[in-house]
């Protein structure tokens, strides 16, 4: 009950914080939205296949960027859903922050209870972005911290991402490396970018029994973005992941991925 009043408290704070900068933004007719839909379907080996949806609503005003997202997903017949906030606070020209807290608000036992975390960002020089962040995650009664520290370096019209963490469950400790490059094409919104990394708690795991019970994980993923037109950007992406649980069982996932985004 202690963490889930937390939790309330943080959503609460991010929307207060969306409706406030969503007042200003229209004040100015600077206000920014956009609407999201993307689809991914999984392929599991040995076990039923997947399917999980997500649908984001944002906006952009003169300080904070505001996300709503909706999570859905169907697997061993069952629904889960997830809903959670996003804020993208800026205080300064060269530091910014990246605040998200959620829940589940069913019982189905597909995504984690409760999930929040946070990232500060500070651009160093050099077209080097550092951010420490943690991240805490409540599944089935267990309580995952996950502590972590980013680097975004841009060189030209390329984006090199890095990003070691560690993972505290249950008395236990673990280490995630991952590494992402992102080339950017005609603008910002259009770019082509590969990841690929290893550890027990890839940025990926959404689901409740990952954390408890995968030991090992190798994944790699590829994602092109590309705008339509002024308004529409169009997705897609294909992901790997092979994960060892602690009983000594393999499985792999593969999933395709796509959307669509609406700007207004």
């Amino acid at each position: 009950m202690k963490n889930q009043r937390l939790i309330s408290a943080v959503l609460l704070c991010l929307i207060s914080m969306g409706i406030q900068n969503h007042v200003q933004a229209q004040s100015g007719n600077e206000l920014k939205h956009s609407a999201t839909v993307q689809s991914e379907y999984v392929f599991v080996n040995n076990l039923e296949n997947w399917v999980r949806n997500q649908a984001f609503y944002g906006f952009e005003g003169k300080s904070v960027t505001w996300i709503g997202r909706l999570r859905h997903a169907y697997r061993f017949q069952q629904h889960g859903t997830f809903l959670s906030a996003v804020a993208y606070p800026e205080f300064s020209e060269d530091m910014y922050a990246y605040l998200m807290a959620g829940k589940s608000p069913d019982n189905a036992e597909i995504y984690p209870d409760f999930r929040a975390s946070g990232t500060l960002y500070r651009n160093v020089g050099n077209g080097l972005v550092l951010g420490p962040g943690m991240q805490y995650i409540r599944a089935q009664n267990t309580n995952v911290y996950i502590y972590s520290l980013k680097a975004n370096w841009y060189v030209g019209s390329f984006l090199l991402i890095g990003s070691p963490s560690l993972q505290f469950l249950e008395g236990k400790q673990s280490l995630t490396v991952s590494g992402s490059v992102r080339k950017y094409l005609s603008d910002p919104n259009s770019f082509i970018s590969v990841t690929v990394g290893g550890g027990q708690n890839p940025e990926d795991t959404f689901f409740s029994d990952d954390f408890q019970n995968t030991f090992t994980s190798f994944f790699a993923s590829t994602r092109i973005q590309y705008p339509l037109s002024e308004q529409w950007i169009f997705t897609a992406g294909l992901k790997f992941r092979k994960d060892t649980y602690t009983s000594g069982t393999e499985r792999t996932r593969t999933g395709i991925q796509t959307g669509i985004t609406f700007k207004f």
